[in-house]
């Protein structure tokens, strides 16, 4: 179930992964990087495009900082 200032990203009704909007939380100290990397494999890219249509619906303007990087 959906919370406010979260979105569920998952296939059918079973979630994959929760993103929590965290505004108080801590900056990444000093030269870190502070980014976590989550690759999720999609059965195609009809599928993908559906996970990513769901969020620009519920979430307008969240959805950022999407690449593939040829290595996952």
């Amino acid at each position: 179930m959906t919370q406010p200032g979260s979105v569920t990203l998952g296939r059918g009704t079973t979630p994959l992964i929760v993103l929590e909007h965290a505004p108080a939380l801590a900056p990444p100290a000093g030269g870190a990087a502070g980014l976590f990397h989550t690759a999720i494999l999609f059965a195609s890219q009809a599928s993908l495009a559906a996970s990513v249509y769901s969020v620009a619906t519920k979430a307008p303007g969240t959805f950022t900082g999407s690449a593939d990087h040829l290595v996952s």
